[in-house]
Order: C-alpha cells, then sequence, then structure tokens
C-alpha cells in the first residue's frame, strides 16, 4: 500500500496527528505555541505536520494568490478542528471515559484489512515513510475513540425521533417522493448539416405522409437510417430532458401516436411515443430510512454545533499567535 493509502486512511480519524495532550511541561525546546485548550497545547509544528499532505494538494491545484488564500484557510481550519479536539478531549476525560485495547486493537486490524496489510510490520514499514510510527497511530485512534464516546453520549444518545417527526415531513416534502412524468419515444431524424435546408424540410414532410401506422414508421427509420434492424426507440425521457421543442410535443402526445414534422435548427424530427409514465409518489414505508436519515442527521448537525459552542464557552481557550 502506498503511504498516500495510508494517509487517506488516518483522515477517518478525527485528526492526521493528534495535538499534544499532556499538561504545559518545562521544556528546554522551546516550541511557538499557537494555542491553549485547558492544560492542551497546539504548537505551530503539530499543525504544519497536520497540513502537509492537505498542502501538497493544494500545491498542484492552485497558483498565486489563490493559492497563499486557499493555504490561509487551510491553517485556519487545521487550527480549528485542533482545537475541538482538544475541547473533545478534555471532557472525554472529565467524564472518565477509556478506550481499551481491545478497541484499539479492532480499528487497527480493520484498517489493515482495508488497505490490504498483512501485518504489523508491514503497517509499521508504510507509516515509517509518512514519518510517524504504531505507537502514534495507536494513541491517534484513542484519541479517536474518546473524541467519538464523547460525542455519542452527550450529543447522539439525546437526539430523539419520534413517528410524527417522520410522518409530518413525509406530509410536507410530497414533491421530494414524487417521480417526474416519463415518456419513451421512437425518433426519426432528417439532418440539416451540410444539405439544402428546403429539400431536407421536403424530405421529412413526404416521408411522415407516408407513415399510417408503427410498422410504417420503423420501415421509415430503417430506410433512412441504412440500418435493418434500427426501431428509433430512444426510451424513457423526463420533462426537461428532451429539447424544448420535441418535449413540447412528446408530452401532448397520446401513447402509439406519431407526431407530425417538428422542424428544429438541427433537423427535422417525427416522433412517436412508445410508453408514458405518470408521475409516481413513493409510499411512506419506501423512503421511511431515507426520511429518518436525514432528520437524523439534520438534529445532529444541530445539536452538535450547540453542543461544541458550549464546550468551548465552559473551558480555557486561548489563541496566543493568530496565524497569518
Amino acid at each position: 500500500m502506498k503511504p498516500a493509502a495510508i494517509s487517506s486512511l488516518l483522515a477517518l480519524l478525527l485528526s492526521a496527528v493528534l495535538v499534544a495532550s499532556a499538561p504545559l511541561p518545562d521544556q528546554e525546546v522551546v516550541e511557538e505555541i499557537i494555542a491553549k485548550v485547558n492544560n492542551i497545547i497546539i504548537t505551530k509544528r503539530e499543525l504544519e505536520r497536520r497540513a502537509q499532505i492537505p498542502m501538497q494538494s493544494l500545491f498542484e491545484q492552485y497558483t498565486g494568490e489563490e493559492r497563499i488564500q486557499r493555504m490561509k484557510e487551510l491553517m485556519q481550519q487545521i487550527l480549528e478542528q485542533a482545537i475541538i479536539e482538544a475541547l473533545l478531549a478534555s471532557q472525554a476525560q472529565r467524564l472518565g471515559l477509556s478506550a481499551s485495547e481491545s478497541e484499539i486493537r479492532g480499528v487497527l486490524e480493520r484498517m489493515k484489512k482495508e488497505n490490504n496489510i498483512i501485518s504489523d510490520e508491514e503497517l509499521s514499514r508504510q507509516l515509517e515513510q509518512m514519518g510517524t510510527s504504531i505507537s502514534e497511530l495507536r494513541r491517534e485512534i484513542r484519541a479517536g475513540i474518546l473524541q467519538r464516546k464523547v460525542i455519542e453520549r452527550e450529543v447522539s444518545s439525546m437526539i430523539i425521533l419520534t413517528e410524527n417527526d417522520t410522518v409530518n415531513y413525509y406530509n410536507s416534502h410530497q414533491e421530494e417522493f414524487t417521480t417526474q412524468a416519463e415518456v419513451r419515444i421512437r425518433q426519426l431524424l432528417f439532418l440539416k448539416e451540410g444539405k439544402d435546408e428546403e429539400l431536407v424540410k421536403m424530405e421529412a414532410l413526404t416521408t411522415r405522409r407516408s407513415i399510417t401506422t408503427t410498422e410504417d414508421f420503423i420501415k421509415a427509420i430503417q430506410s433512412v437510417s441504412g440500418d435493418p434492424n434500427a426501431d428509433g426507440d430512444l426510451g424513457y425521457f423526463e420533462q426537461g430532458e428532451l429539447r424544448k421543442e420535441l418535449e413540447e410535443v412528446a408530452f401532448t402526445l397520446e401513447v402509439g401516436q406519431i407526431s407530425e414534422v417538428i422542424e428544429t435548427t438541427e433537423g427535422c424530427y417525427i416522433i412517436q411515443v412508445v410508453d408514458r409514465k405518470p408521475p409516481q409518489r413513493a409510499s411512506l414505508e419506501e423512503v421511511r430510512e431515507q426520511i429518518q436519515n436525514k432528520l437524523w442527521n439534520e438534529k445532529f448537525e444541530s445539536a452538535y454545533k450547540e453542543y461544541m459552542e458550549q464546550l468551548r464557552k465552559s473551558n480555557y481557550v486561548e489563541i496566543l499567535h493568530p496565524l497569518s
């Protein structure tokens, strides 16, 4: 597995490199501290490490002032994410939550399986190429588990979704669960490109006069196309999918009815409606799970945002050196 595959997998955790979670130490080597969250520090070096992989992508996609602006935005996003993780780490400690060895091992094994890694030794080699290690990865996994547990306990478990919520949404959003009318058409086209337009139109009109049945129409299609197996069937179209001139006619014809010649800038068309499907509304049972997922996600996003705002207000958060 390539290092990039590992890095994309680590992104499934809440960060690529976890913020240092120990109390502020007396260090001989002084690092630039960007922010503090309670007793957790966020250093410039940690933020730069987090930014390595996404920065590479920015350098490949953008140049000049746009690249500079996007780099600034990325660093701000990374700092904000680091603060969120630190707040959740503090809350996990406050709640006395823990991550067992079996939980950590389970995540490691799943990562190895999903990326076709057969051993810890191979995983270690891949991580070394990224400048990290299994011990660092285990620390990140542990942090991710704790953060997930905080969110599940403090946010997810508080969300209540009732049957009335589901029914009310279904009844008030009928258009979401109703398919548009469709027509299935057969088409014969006389192209104008490179030809005398009046002659093309005359050919189309002459051909149309010779058509009285579906069998006649199919024979005309085979004659004009030169394909003895052609039947001109284009399948189903919803409103808005056909060009305007054709749609105006197609949705007014009865099944089996053949249109007169329809002239456009491209050419002259003759169409037949082969079949028609009226608008259909899905039943509540058919879309129940879809509605519940949508409503739950909306409630979760709102509850999570509110929870993080409260968590930020109730904890010590200080930006010592704003990112420029």
